[in-house]
């Protein structure tokens, strides 16, 4: 049996099935970054999750796939911490890879990400190539908390006459309920520490954008031109030409749910690139963790246990 584990920094998802991606088991469970949790609470949330899995399965049969966030730096501890703990059989992704391998279905192609955060990834025969994803204080452009800090900014600079009038100062207001943003200053602080948080800001800008507010827009045509620059420097070192027809792959809350952001980003990739086919796809990185447990299995990707998996998977969660 396959177990696929999929680890963030505040929650993790297990999904269990056969070999013929009959769905068995499906839970959530603590955080499994290592990066924000440290080598003890890491450890100690991992035994949780096996604990639990070993009460319904036999550990000595399942064969393990681990996507986690902070992998890619601690592969070897992870490693290291999992045979401690009893697991024999598995294999360690980074969340990014595991991405890459759910909406490629283990085909060549490029994944641009922007949700929270953002980041791009592709592969083409041999040569694999990441840009973006080095966290919120000084990367992630393009991202719903980069919009959402870009609202505030803007909002602030509208306020002082550095820049034009925009209705996001008064649908800041509205949302933190106060008759001035100046006064909102504390609760940004407090509350919206979190980049998930000012992410959520996201929203008020893809609203004000179409109600006409040409802050707003301007906001949206930035998040796209940075993803594309994403895109763009992942296409360049893979080797990519005009003449190539390849796939891009687009995911992530916020550019699924911004039709603008996702219409731009497409003219751009398709003005550079005409051959490309762009498209959103939506399926968790943990099929791509499971799709792994596959491969390393029968040494290949079978399209049918894909749609078996994510089949079963949907009607899972419901």
């Amino acid at each position: 049996m396959f177990v696929a584990i999929d680890g963030g920094g505040t929650k993790s998802r297990v999904l269990i099935t056969n070999e013929d991606g009959v769905v068995l088991s499906y839970f959530e469970g603590p955080g499994l970054n290592i990066n924000v949790l440290g080598n003890k609470s890491f450890e100690e949330n991992i035994k949780q999750v096996i604990w639990r899995i070993s009460k319904d399965f036999d550990i000595e049969d399942l064969l393990f796939c681990f996507g986690l966030a902070g992998a890619s730096k601690n592969e070897e501890k992870i490693s290291g911490i999992l045979k401690r703990i009893g697991v024999k059989k598995f294999k360690v992704l980074t969340d990014i890879e595991a991405t890459f391998l759910a909406l490629g279905g283990g085909d060549d192609c490029i994944i641009v990400s922007s949700g929270t955060g953002s980041f791009a990834y592709g592969q083409r025969e041999n040569l694999k190539y990441r840009t973006g994803g080095w966290g919120y204080l000084f990367d992630d452009e393009g991202s719903g908390y980069w919009v959402g800090r870009k609202a505030l900014k803007y909002a602030f600079m509208s306020i002082d006459g550095r820049i034009g009038k925009t209705i996001l100062v008064k649908r800041l207001e509205e949302l933190f309920q106060v008759d001035s943003l100046e006064k909102a200053i504390p609760l940004i602080y407090s509350e919206y520490k979190l980049p998930r948080k000012t992410a959520e800001l996201a929203l008020i800008v893809k609203k004000s954008a179409e109600e006409g507010d040409n802050i707003s827009l301007l906001i949206l045509k930035e998040a796209a031109q940075e993803l594309f620059k994403l895109v763009d420097t992942v296409e360049c070192n893979l080797k990519l030409t005009k003449e190539d027809s390849f796939h891009v792959y687009g995911t992530g809350g916020f550019l699924s749910n911004v039709k603008c952001v996702e219409d731009i980003l497409r003219e751009k990739i398709l003005k550079k690139y005409p051959c490309f086919i762009f498209e959103i796809r939506n399926i968790p990185s943990i099929i791509g963790s499971l799709l792994m447990c596959y491969k390393v299995k029968f040494n290949r990707i079978d399209k049918d246990f894909l749609k078996k998996v994510i089949q079963g998977y949907k009607q899972m969660k419901k």
